[in-house]
C-alpha cells in the first residue's frame, strides 16, 4: 500500500502544473477550449501509462530470459 501511495503522490506532483494550465485556458478562453485541453491531457496521460506498462512487461521478460 505504501508503494501505491508514493507512486500516486509522484504522479500528482508531475501533473500538478498541468491543472493550472488547463484552468488558465478555461478561464482565458471558452469552457469548450478548457474541456478540449483536459481531454488532450487525459489522452496523453493514458498513453504514457500504456507505454510504461508495456515497457515494464518487456523489461521483466528480458530479465527473466537473461539472468546475468
Amino acid at each position: 500500500m505504501n508503494g501505491e501511495f508514493s507512486t500516486g503522490l509522484f504522479l500528482q506532483l508531475a501533473l500538478g502544473p498541468v491543472f493550472f494550465l488547463v484552468m488558465q485556458i478555461t478561464l482565458q478562453r471558452t469552457p469548450l477550449d478548457g474541456f478540449c485541453s483536459f481531454a488532450a491531457v487525459v489522452l496523453i496521460f493514458g498513453m504514457m501509462m500504456i507505454i510504461s506498462a508495456l515497457g515494464m512487461t518487456s523489461g521483466s521478460v528480458f530479465l527473466q530470459d537473461n539472468p546475468d
